[in-house]
Order: structure tokens, then C-alpha cells, then sequence
């Protein structure tokens, strides 16, 4: 534990020396959002909520899956894509599609597809600007050698279930992409460590270790 405050001790230090020097702020911000798990699993999980039209999602997504993967045996990682509202819309047409899309290939592809897919999703729509075009998403899905069937299968599979995956987002709540929720107990976001890559992998591994001896599990980062 006191690793874990260390680290946060470190980033509020950080926050209070861009003040100026004859300015004390009144209230330092915790760098650390306390949350509860949605569901059981998730007491054993990560999950990185983001977006495709985040820049910061794309920066970080290639260290994020590569973190993902190093993490130990028992606490599993998981992209989450977020949905926002739209013009005159309770969800906007770019960030449904994406949710929908992620989730046919997280269904049918491997995981080198889905790897690729996630590049040409952020090309899609931050370079394209095309994220509110059905066809190019599924044309984006045919491009990773998946199955014209089988997406079309996948496809009204996800969107009955459109309303479940939003359910998980409403119930954390993140205010900023990318946001990391730590076995349901704890969520960060790049913005906990001032935008510092270096600092927020720290929190973020401090945070997996507390939860890896909380649970039991080995965790050597």
C-alpha cells in the first residue's frame, strides 16, 4: 500500500509545482477515482475505456494492449469503446458504429485482426473523418480477411446487445479517454499523471500490484 501512495504523492507534487509560486491551491485533486465493480469479473480485470476519435486513445493504445498482455495470470485486460452523445442524438452515429464494429471483431477475428483493425478504426475516423459511415466500418472489418457472413451474423448480434455494453460505461462513468478501471475498485485516466506516459504507467502498475496482492496473484512489472 504504501507504494501506492507514493505514487500518488509523486503525481500531486507534480500538479502543485505548476502553480505559481504565490499561488496554493485550496483543494489538490486525488489522481485515483474510487469505483465500484459492475459485475464479479470485473474485481479481477482492467478495462481501458476509450474512443476512436481520441487522440490520446491512439498514442497510448499500442503500450496499452502490450501492458495488457504482461499483466499475470488471474486478472484479465480488456478494451472498452465509450459511446457520446451526437448532434440532436442520444448517441452519435461515429461512436455506436465503433462500439458495434469493436465487438464483431472482438467476436470473429484473431487477435493479430483485431490488433490491425484498431489502426484502420482510428485512421477511419480521426484521418477519414468517415466514422459516421456504416459501409466503411464494415469494408474496414473485410479488409482484416473476416468473413462477409460471419460479420453480418456478429453484426445484429452486437447491436441486441448494444444496450448491455453502454451499461458497464454508465455504471464508471469515465469523463476522459483513455481511462483505465482497475479490478473495479480504482480509475485513472492519462490526465491522474499530467498527460506523463512514464507516470501514469507507474500508477497504473502500482495500482495492478495493490490488486494482485488483494487477490492473491504474482504480479512482476
Amino acid at each position: 500500500m504504501r507504494t501506492l501512495f507514493n505514487l500518488a504523492f509523486v503525481i500531486i507534487l507534480n500538479s502543485s509545482q505548476c502553480a505559481s509560486a504565490d499561488t496554493q491551491p485550496s483543494v489538490i485533486p486525488n489522481p485515483i477515482k474510487d469505483v465500484t465493480p459492475y459485475v464479479e469479473k470485473d474485481k479481477t480485470s482492467v478495462i481501458a475505456f476509450y474512443r476512436f476519435g481520441c487522440p490520446a486513445c491512439r498514442m497510448f493504445h499500442s503500450s496499452l494492449s502490450a501492458w495488457g498482455k504482461s499483466l499475470p495470470k488471474g486478472i484479465s485486460f480488456q478494451f472498452y469503446p465509450v459511446v457520446e452523445p451526437g448532434d440532436g442524438r442520444d448517441i452519435s452515429d461515429e461512436t455506436m458504429l465503433g462500439l458495434q464494429t469493436y465487438w464483431v471483431a472482438k467476436r470473429i477475428g484473431t487477435p493479430a485482426q483485431q490488433e490491425s483493425f484498431a489502426a484502420e478504426a482510428y485512421s477511419l475516423v480521426q484521418d477519414e473523418k468517415a466514422g459516421a459511415n456504416r459501409d466503411r466500418w464494415f469494408d474496414t472489418l473485410l479488409a482484416q480477411g473476416m468473413k462477409r457472413q460471419s460479420i453480418v451474423s456478429a453484426w445484429k448480434a452486437e447491436i441486441d446487445l448494444g444496450a448491455a455494453r453502454y451499461d458497464r460505461q454508465a455504471h464508471y462513468r469515465p469523463t476522459n479517454t483513455p481511462s483505465l478501471v482497475i479490478c473495479g475498485k480504482w480509475m485513472i485516466s492519462p490526465d491522474s499523471a499530467n498527460g506523463d506516459p512514464e507516470l501514469f504507467a507507474q500508477l497504473a502498475n502500482g495500482l495492478v500490484s495493490q490488486c494482485a496482492d488483494e487477490i492473491g496473484v504474482t504480479y512482476r512489472h
